[in-house]
């Protein structure tokens, strides 16, 4: 029977949120995970007699939580959290309305009933009055909601250990201070147990740590912009930016700053969104790595006529050097990240287990004695969406793992050394989001920022030559924490935060910061944000005329072929969104009528109490309106609101359905579109008149009215 050596590496990252000029942390994400993922992942390795994996830890994360602990720095959400309640000026509490609440709400606020009152409290329903509704809180609520903001970000190895901790969400409200503040103290001596816990496990041989180029950067990108064309041809990319050289100054300060932490220097590496190049390769070889890892699909774009079981689970070598190349199974990894949450945990389990016995039976078929699977992903954000931080899932899977036969648990370095490499060439540059750097440059966002950070990286070059030894260090360090990948990350249209601004305003100190250090006032156009308000890129532009069936199904996939789409699903990030009412919105016409169709994501969701309210901003503000529930009654209606008034209109009986989706027609006159006008609209859900969700998040989605010129125009594209 073939052998399964399985490798999981858990990668905890956080970028540098601080100003090391202004001694302020923005952000408390390092402290929160702190207490969560990054204990939680480390004590499981104590309950599992055979466990052990890799974790990785990116040195950014590393430096601001040894900050928290040797310097006793604190963030701003801890400062406003450690007050008291009865101290809180206007602004901090609107402060604390806004940002109190960022945690996942399924797991995290409601099963908390307290909590989840005061989230509808303050209200869900995007542009809140924060002022207003400040004034509806007592005291004795902001206490309260200081008190659950922190206490639900703990993880479930605090919990047993702190039963307090369990005590206090019994309580559920009417906290006092002296809570508060034991909970937040609970907080620091957790932190404090999580250098010595992973060091003891890395001494015993349970876990090996790797680690990541210091500040996160996508570190083909750096050695040359360019090389995003490789990966995905006809992208419009920025000024080229081309610093190899600080590529590897990352790769060796991460190294050399992990050594100084543990005292022992990392044999490993993930890099950063798993982006590779040859160059790169060449990079991590030179830097004394024996391994790195990145995902499949980079793989199989190199060798595209090879079966996945023969391609994947085995390690390469790279060119002439002792570097080893791991592929992770892409599948395995992102069910974990993005699907069992949403599972029983037994059912999560077993479908894992029976995927991991049909990787062996493949690998049997091709006479492979041992196969190598690493299971690699994100290993702090996908607990929150775990029911108890992932407790019974995780225990459940190593319990079930241990038992099976053929499979040994291991950490990376230890799975590669049992197998023997394939020669490696030459690998497909890109990441582990669809092979490409999409995400990260090309947009219009993204690029400013990339020509925001290459003139600067053209001054500091310059400036350097004058200035003073230690000035210049430390505004390389700022100039190296602007090339992380986070902020770019949040530009564009891929992904939403509720803090997209502030992590634009941190990308935008770092760069002011390399100017500050070195004595020179920072150029204006950094005072400019790179976020701006616009309506959203679409997934899917509106390729010609359509002509579907409105009959409230699916009837045909080639009806809707030529509309344009909004993804919801594509676009909702992680952390912050709830579970969406819609999964999809189509929108296209003809000449005369404007086609739309809306994909609900869970039938069960479908409530005759929720509202469909469509609102066009432009090119006039106008509204369409009906209720939220699939029936089969052909008499269906939906309302036209003009000048904030909702008037009921006759619509032929075709005009829309609700069977499995929502599906409505209507003529372009009706609305007061004319020809070649931009058009901008939200599709909004309420309840009780009161919006639940709003759809795109941020911005808007857009189109024009079709003129004489459409068909011609879209034949000759």
């Amino acid at each position: 029977m073939t052998e399964i050596d399985l490798a999981f590496l858990w990668h905890m990252h956080q970028p540098y949120y601080p100003d090391p000029l202004a001694k302020v942390y923005s952000m408390p994400w390092a402290r929160l995970h702190g207490v969560k993922g990054y204990y939680d992942m480390a004590t499981l390795l104590r309950e599992f007699p055979h466990l052990k994996y890799t974790i990785n830890l990116t040195p950014s994360l590393v430096y601001q939580l040894k900050e928290y602990l040797d310097l006793k720095v604190e963030d701003e959400y801890y400062k406003l959290s450690i007050k008291p309640a009865s101290e809180l000026a206007p602004i901090e509490k609107s402060f604390l309305l806004k940002n109190f609440f960022l945690c996942r709400r399924e797991t995290m606020i409601q099963p908390h009933p307290a909590y989840l009152k005061l989230l509808h409290k303050r209200g869900i329903r995007a542009g809140i009055d924060l002022e207003k509704s400040a004034k509806e809180f007592s005291n004795q609520d902001f206490l309260d909601l200081q008190t659950w903001f922190n206490l639900a970000w703990f993880g479930f190895t605090a919990l047993k250990e702190y039963p307090e901790l369990t005590e206090l969400m019994k309580k559920d409200h009417n906290f006092s201070e002296a809570d508060k503040l034991r909970l937040l103290s609970l907080q620091s001596e957790i932190l404090a147990k999580l250098f010595p816990l992973y060091q003891e496990l890395w001494t015993q041989g349970k876990l090996e740590v790797s680690t990541t180029p210091f500040y996160h950067p996508i570190l083909p990108l750096l050695c040359d912009s360019d090389i995003a064309r490789e990966a995905l041809p006809g992208v419009k990319l920025p000024t080229r930016f081309s610093w190899p050289e600080d590529a590897r100054g990352q790769v060796k300060t991460g190294l050399d700053y992990l050594e100084q932490v543990f005292g022992r220097r990392p044999i490993g590496m993930w890099p950063s969104e798993n982006a590779v190049s040859d160059w790169v390769l060449r990079i991590l070889a030179e830097s004394g790595l024996q391994w790195t890892n990145t995902c499949e699909q980079l793989l199989r774009k190199s060798r595209p006529n090879r079966s996945r079981a023969d391609l994947i689970y085995h390690p390469y070598r790279f060119q002439d050097t002792n570097l080893r190349v791991v592929f992770r199974d892409q599948e395995l990894s992102d069910l974990i990240s993005f699907s069992y949450s949403q599972l029983e945990a037994e059912v999560a389990v077993s479908d894992f287990i029976r995927r991991l016995d049909a990787i062996r039976k493949q690998a049997e078929r091709i006479n492979q004695e041992r196969a190598m699977v690493l299971v690699a992903l994100d290993g702090e954000n996908p607990w929150e969406s775990f029911p108890e931080s992932g407790f019974k899932f995780l225990n459940l899977l190593f319990q079930k793992l241990s038992e099976q036969p053929g499979i040994r648990l291991a950490t990376v370095q230890e799975a590669i050394s049992a197998q023997n490499p394939e020669s490696l060439d030459h690998l497909a540059p890109g990441t582990w989001i669809r092979g490409d750097f999409d995400v990260w440059i090309g947009g219009s966002e993204e690029n400013h920022a990339w020509d925001y950070l290459g003139r600067v990286r053209k001054d500091a070059e310059e400036m350097f030559k004058t200035a003073d030894p230690e000035a210049i260090k430390l505004a390389r360090s700022e100039l190296f924490a602007a090339e992380g990948s986070d902020w770019f990350w949040w530009y564009g249209d891929h992904f939403y935060s509720d803090l997209d601004s502030e992590f634009d305003e941190i990308f935008r100190m770092h760069l002011r910061n390399v100017y500050l250090i070195l004595g020179k006032i920072p150029p204006l156009f950094l005072e400019e944000p790179v976020k701006f308000d616009h309506p959203v890129r679409l997934t899917k532009q509106p390729v010609g005329f359509i002509s579907p069936i409105i009959d409230g199904r699916v009837s045909s996939f080639y009806e809707w072929e030529g509309a344009g789409c909004f993804d919801v699903m594509k676009v909702a990030t992680a952390r912050y969104t709830e579970d969406p009412y819609l999964s999809k919105i189509f929108f296209g016409f003809d000449r005369d009528h404007l086609f739309l169709r809306l994909d609900p994501h869970r039938a069960e969701q479908v409530a005759e109490e929720l509202t469909v309210e469509i609102h066009f901003e432009k090119p006039i503000p106008i509204s369409i309106c009906f209720p939220y529930h699939l029936e089969k009654n052909p008499e269906q209606k939906f309302q036209i609101a003009g000048n904030g008034e909702m008037d009921q209109i006759p619509v032929e009986k075709s005009s829309i359905r609700k069977e499995k989706v929502f599906e409505l027609m209507i003529p372009f006159s009706d609305l007061g579109f004319s020809s070649g006008q931009e058009v901008w609209f939200q599709v909004y859900i309420l309840k009780d008149s009161k919006m639940v969700a709003p759809y795109p998040r941020d911005g808007l989605i857009s189109f024009n009215v079709p003129d004489q010129d459409f068909e011609s125009r879209m034949w000759t594209i």
